[in-house]
């Protein structure tokens, strides 16, 4: 089966401004709040469940090669043992979520906003136990020292609510502009 440009320049695009988001980063403990949610939400709902996760698993493979594409302007495969890392594997199923979520359907602001609250929920679900993970095992952290560091997530909440809320106004706008520009494939 032959993959459309289209899929592929959308892929690429959506890896690209998932990498520009982790150059917008606030350091706030051992995981810095960036606006890669934002791209990861808006690739699940505008591609689709597989070329969302795509786009995500192609900035995450880019990153580990070597590219300074993650938060930081850091990359490379020692990023595994950063806090933040299972943050950054929670992207691809993130985006698979939001796309699954909004696969034929009509993306009404209360649909796009529930799509958004269950892709963000399952990253914090997969990102904060690696990062307990991280912190005990690698770093050595006390149990007072990862109860701060959970605790310490909640500061996310207001960011991830602004990123939310930009995804609900802004992916109804963008669906129209991507197919126009990018027409889906006739070919059977």
């Amino acid at each position: 089966m032959k993959t459309p440009i289209r899929q592929l320049v959308l892929v690429a695009l959506f890896a690209a401004m998932t990498a520009v988001g982790a150059m917008v980063a606030i350091p706030a403990g051992p995981v810095p709040i960036t606006l890669q949610t934002l791209f990861v939400l808006l690739s699940g709902i505008l591609l689709g469940p597989k070329w969302g996760a795509v786009s995500q698993l192609v900035y995450l493979l880019l990153g580990l090669l070597g590219l300074p594409i993650f938060a930081g302007f850091s990359g490379g495969f020692a990023q595994i043992f950063k806090p933040s890392f299972g943050f950054l594997l929670s992207f691809a199923p993130s985006a698979a979520l939001a796309g699954a979520l909004t696969v034929r359907r009509r993306m009404t602001p209360g649909r796009t906003l529930f799509v958004c609250l269950c892709a963000t929920a399952l990253q914090y679900a997969l990102g904060t136990p690696y990062m307990i993970l991280v912190l005990k095992h690698v770093a050595g952290a006390d149990s007072h020292a990862l109860m701060s560091a959970v605790f310490g997530l909640m500061s996310f909440l207001p960011g991830d609510g602004l990123k939310t809320l930009l995804a609900v106004l802004i992916a109804p706008r963008l669906l129209p502009v991507i197919t126009a520009i990018f027409p889906p494939s006739r070919a059977v």
